[in-house]
């Protein structure tokens, strides 16, 4: 309850759809091929998708989850929130809801 409160004011903090987005992590490029991930797919799941508050971790990384039923696949993101942008450390795409 607490950890879903402080995560909750971290992220609203920010206008999830005008907040500037970067994929600079060298984790998030060694694995952008291998996992054929969609980089429109991994952006729509930080901007629209569900926070995942078991996996997210105070201070500042957030997990969100967007589910695409066309694809029968889940998007899971991993976002590490600096004060001027967030930064994707790593994506996987999961098959079938979570």
């Amino acid at each position: 309850m607490i950890k879903e409160k402080i995560i909750n004011t971290l992220v609203s903090k920010y206008d999830r759809n005008e907040v500037e987005i970067v994929f600079n992590h060298p984790h998030f490029h060694q694995r952008e091929n291998i996992r054929n991930l969609d980089i429109d797919k991994v952006i729509e799941s930080i901007r629209k998708g569900k926070i995942d508050y078991k996996k997210s971790r105070y201070p500042n990384t957030v997990f969100f989850n967007k589910y695409y039923g066309k694809e029968n696949t889940t998007y899971i993101v991993c976002v590490i929130i600096y004060r001027n942008f967030w930064e994707a450390k790593t994506a996987w795409k999961k098959s079938g809801r979570i």
